[in-house]
């Protein structure tokens, strides 16, 4: 198999894989919130910079919007900058000891 081919079927595996994800993600949940990521900064860490770009997240995050609208669905993009990971999922709290990185 030429290896134009194999990184066609790859494409083609990674996009099936990717649609049966956000079917998946569609089907088990009603609300579906993404974060905006600074891509841009983290490509710029070299052991990680292959593996951030082959996930495509701009991509993904559009697609799971787009499908989100598509199914009915609620589709939320939250900010880099909000604490999530300070704020307590069950009362609002939010714990400033929880230091942004």
């Amino acid at each position: 198999m030429p290896k134009n081919n194999k990184v066609y079927a790859f494409d083609l595996g990674l996009k099936d894989f990717q649609h049966q994800l956000f079917s998946r993600i569609i089907n088990e949940n009603q609300i579906i919130i993404g974060e905006d990521l600074g891509v841009k900064n983290m490509i710029k860490n070299q052991n990680l910079a292959k593996r951030i770009s082959d996930v495509a997240w701009s991509e993904f995050c559009r697609q799971l919007a787009y499908k989100s609208q598509w199914y009915g669905r609620t589709y939320h993009q939250v900010d880099r900058w909000f604490a999530s990971s300070q704020t307590c999922s069950e009362c609002g709290a939010i714990n400033k000891e929880v230091k942004l990185i």
